[in-house]
């Protein structure tokens, strides 16, 4: 094998490597949307909306060879409001106690992440297969 198609297939590796790491971050993205969506949908309970208006799904993020996809309620705002001012500070009660607070609907992320989980790991998979197999690599 010649030095020229060592440094050519060095190079293909590296841009399918690098690609990979950011085809994982888009999948990754992908299904918390889907959770989040879900956990508003189905799960989140609705008194005044602040609390629904709240959830939030952050870009992913790199560490090395980490990554890292956040989702949550009132998260980036002033403590117990949501985006728009309004208040959210019955979340951590809601989340937190029994059924009887928050319209019986505690565990309003919790439950939809659980719910996610099961799966996760081959929708995962299909989504990359997908843009493996969609990208062409010179």
């Amino acid at each position: 094998m010649s030095v020229f198609k060592v440094v050519k297939i060095r190079n293909n590796f590296a841009k399918v490597t690098n690609a990979t790491i950011q085809d994982v971050a888009d999948s990754l993205y992908v299904e918390a949307e889907g959770i989040m969506t879900a956990s508003k949908t189905l799960y989140v309970p609705v008194v005044t909306g602040a609390l629904k208006n709240s959830g939030t799904v952050l870009k992913p993020t790199f560490a090395g060879d980490k990554v890292e996809v956040v989702l949550g309620y009132g998260m980036g705002t002033k403590v117990g409001t949501d985006s728009t001012g309004g208040d959210v500070t019955y979340a951590a009660l809601v989340h937190e106690y029994p059924k009887s607070y928050g319209q019986g609907r505690n565990k309003y992320l919790t439950t939809p992440v659980a719910v996610a989980t099961k799966n996760m790991a081959s929708r995962i998979a299909q989504d990359l297969k997908k843009r493996l197999n969609s990208r062409k690599i010179p």
